[in-house]
Order: structure tokens, then sequence, then C-alpha cells
């Protein structure tokens, strides 16, 4: 796949909108291991992102990038492009997606996936907000990325112009950082009750497994399809 980064004002303009794995809204400071461009099972093409926090790694799922009638998400496209511009890339400048093998799933196993190689490796600040939903009557949680910013805390339109470095960054920290998306009705109070019943069933089976776990050994998973 190519893409094309666009520098223009428009696409690249600021929206306003605890421990090591992110699982909360915030501002975090990652680094980009990869950036993969997934194929969905209904044709359309996604943005994934592993990123490293802390020392430790997982996998974002991202946008979409190109619909199942194959144009192009201009949502995802604008925050491609300021993406790309922190990566220093210029305007006109043409991307092509690489094969690369990275580890998957609890046995990391090598896999073959299509990844942007300017990416790899690259220092960032990310915005992830917490999204809510409801799923054939379960609870869903997604993150979502709603910003990146350079290492220094500069935007996209902010390293261009060279003015006002970290000016968007301290506003999105002030009012946007903590927010949380609550969709289908859902309320603070249902999915506090829901992460509550997560967390004890996830206790009881360690207590019930706790003497096989011992014996096997416990593996992180990392990303999977």
């Amino acid at each position: 796949m190519k893409l094309t980064v666009s520098a223009n004002a428009e696409e690249i303009k600021d929206s306003g909108d605890g421990g090591a794995y992110i699982n909360r809204s915030g501002i975090y400071d990652v680094k980009l291991n990869y950036v993969q461009v997934a194929e969905t099972k209904n044709k359309a093409y996604q943005l994934n992102f592993n990123v490293e926090h802390k020392g430790m790694s997982q996998t974002i799922y991202g946008p979409i990038l190109v619909n199942t009638d194959g144009n192009v998400n201009t949502i995802t496209k604008s925050m491609f492009d300021r993406l790309s511009v922190i990566a220093g890339l210029e305007h006109g400048q043409d991307i092509e997606t690489e094969e690369a093998e990275f580890p998957v799933g609890k046995d990391q196993v090598l896999t073959t996936m299509e990844v942007i190689p300017e990416f790899a490796d690259l220092a960032v600040k990310m915005r992830i907000q917490m999204e809510y939903s409801v799923y054939n009557g379960d609870i869903q949680e997604r993150k979502s990325i709603k910003a990146f910013y350079r290492e220094d805390g500069a935007t996209a339109a902010e390293s261009v112009s060279g003015e006002n470095i970290g000016k968007r960054l301290a506003i999105d920290e002030e009012k946007y950082a903590t927010n949380v998306t609550y969709k289908d009705g859902l309320t603070e109070e249902d999915v506090k009750a829901w992460v509550q019943s997560r967390s004890n069933n996830n206790s009881a089976t360690k207590t019930s497994t706790a003497a096989p776990a011992a014996k096997t050994g416990a593996q992180r998973p990392r990303f999977g399809k």
C-alpha cells in the first residue's frame, strides 16, 4: 500500500475535541515499535499501533484508514498526516508499507504483517481516550487515539510553524486528557461495576488455578489478531 503525506494546514490542524499498561484516558510517553496496516474481515484497512510504555509493549487497535468501499477515511488520514509530520516526513512524500515479522500472541509466534517503516522506533506523546459501548448485551472497551505530539510536546501544526510549541498539549492536558466516552446509554457507574466484576472474576480464576499456574508458568500476551 502506498500513502502520501500531506502537511497542508487543514489536514494537520489541532483537534480540540497509571502503570505501564495503558488502560485509562491520558497522555502517555510511548515508543512506537511498529504501526501495522491490517486488513479487516470486511476488507477494510486499519492502523494498529504496537507501543512500548515504561518497558511494557501492547497493541492499540486503531481506526479504519481505508473503508470497505475503497475510499480513504479522511479523519484517520488526517491523524496519519499529523503523525507523519511529527516523524519528520515531508509534504508530498510517498510511503510504501513493507512486510516485516513480529512476535504475536501469548506464544510470541513470528507473524508477517504490513507495517509503515517510517514510524518504527518513533518516540512520541500519545493521547488516549477510553470508550465504552454495548455489543450483544456486553460492555465493550476501546482505546481511541485522539492525538500525537512530538517528544517536546509539539503538535504537527506547531512543529511546522515553529510557534507556540506545547500550547495545544497544555490545553489537552487541562481539558481533555481524562475524558471518557460512554455510549449506548452507559454511565460511569455502569462501567465501574463492570470493571469490578471483571476484577472479581479474575481473582476467583487465579485462586482456583493457582497451583497449576505455578507449575506451568505465566505468559504475558502482547499482540494478536
